[in-house]
């Protein structure tokens, strides 16, 4: 983390769904997020060869040091915690209607039945 940039180590599982400008939350190790918040930012840079099953990400934050409960947080060199990217920005109510549609796929599939060929005589 160095001023208004931040980088975080990505694993290869997921990668692809992340993308330059979407939203990133990163919640910092030194300081508990209940207490202070977390740091917004956007996804600036992706590096295109991983390291060790890896990609690093650069995120630009939006207000620096100051979290979202308007609180300046002190940078200290190495610095840890969690970055969060949001993928998809999507309303409340269609993340529940995509949970139903889950749910309702697995028992359509599961409740499906072969039609018999037998005859009742």
């Amino acid at each position: 983390m160095v001023g208004e940039n931040s980088s975080a180590t990505i694993p290869v599982t997921g990668f692809g769904k992340i993308k330059t400008g979407q939203k990133a939350r990163i919640k910092l190790s030194n300081y508990p997020s209940y207490e202070f918040g977390h740091l917004e930012g956007v996804v600036s840079k992706l590096t295109e060869i991983p390291n060790e099953n890896s990609y690093q990400i650069e995120i630009t934050l939006n207000n620096g040091m100051t979290s979202s409960y308007n609180k300046l947080l002190t940078f200290t060199p190495e610095m840890t915690g969690t970055a969060e990217i949001v993928t998809d920005d999507l309303r409340v109510m269609q993340r529940i209607f995509n949970q139903f549609n889950k749910l309702f796929d697995r028992n359509t599939n599961a409740n499906t039945s072969v039609p018999s060929t037998s005859q009742l005589k």
